[in-house]
């Protein structure tokens, strides 16, 4: 079971692509599946690739990275609208 879900941000924090930025989570995408359609130029992932991963978005760069170079940003790393909008009990 995958501790993601479309909407979630984390940190990348292994492999090439966006190494060490936050980065906000659009969706799971299979081998052979296409992930985005940018300026008319469509993504997939590999078909030939072993297995899945997360398309991944920060700003205008996109890309898939696999869950284990991902580690979710939660409690104190909630984006500050969200921190503006809890009451304090």
């Amino acid at each position: 079971m995958s501790q993601f879900k479309s909407g979630d941000m984390a940190l990348v924090v292994g492999g090439k692509v966006l190494l060490g930025c936050e980065v906000e989570i659009i969706k799971w995408v299979q081998p052979g599946q296409v992930y985005a359609v940018v300026r008319g130029v469509t993504y997939g992932l590999d078909p030939a690739s072993p297995g899945g991963g997360w398309h991944v978005r920060n700003g205008t760069t996109t890309g898939i990275k696999e869950e284990r170079h991902l580690m979710p940003l939660r409690g104190n790393f909630a984006p500050e609208r969200e921190k503006s909008s809890e009451v304090p009990a």
